[in-house]
């Protein structure tokens, strides 16, 4: 399931930066509406139909679905048709870290030594992919 999102991601992310200009805002609603088409009916197949929704559940479901999915969804769609992307792979990997530092900061969550560890590999990681970049960046151009 991991190389598979990772894999459609990818794709998707490649994909909407080749398309023609198209509204930001339409683009990220037809997104959400092809994942729900598929994803739907995938639930119901293998979840059954849940049951009916009490007022607040609904509330938090229609929050839910507005601001961490469809504005952040509508924020990627701006982010790869400006930066690229590879700029906006190099965002997520630092999702986890800025997860875990957030977690610990506002809710007073553990860091054991594994999520520090992974989070100095993750790091390295955007370190040795951006290691060209680096290296242009801090080299003088000789004349």
């Amino acid at each position: 399931a991991c190389l598979g999102a990772a894999g459609c991601y990818a794709t998707s992310s490649i994909i909407m930066r080749r398309l023609p200009a198209v509204d930001a805002i339409g683009l990220a609603t037809i997104l959400l509406i092809i994942a729900t088409c598929i994803t739907a009916p995938m639930a119901i197949i293998i979840e059954g139909l849940p049951p009916r929704p009490s007022p607040s559940i609904f509330a938090a479901l229609a929050f839910l679905g507005l601001i961490p999915t469809a504005a952040a969804n509508f924020l990627r769609v701006l982010v790869i048709r400006s930066a690229g992307p590879v700029f906006m792979s190099l965002v997520n990997y630092q999702v986890p870290v800025w997860s875990v530092c957030l977690g610990a900061l506002l809710l007073n969550e553990p860091l054991p030594p594994s999520l520090l560890y992974a989070m100095v590999l993750i790091l390295s990681g955007v370190a040795l992919s951006q290691y060209g970049a680096f290296r242009r960046l801090f080299t003088r151009t000789r004349a």
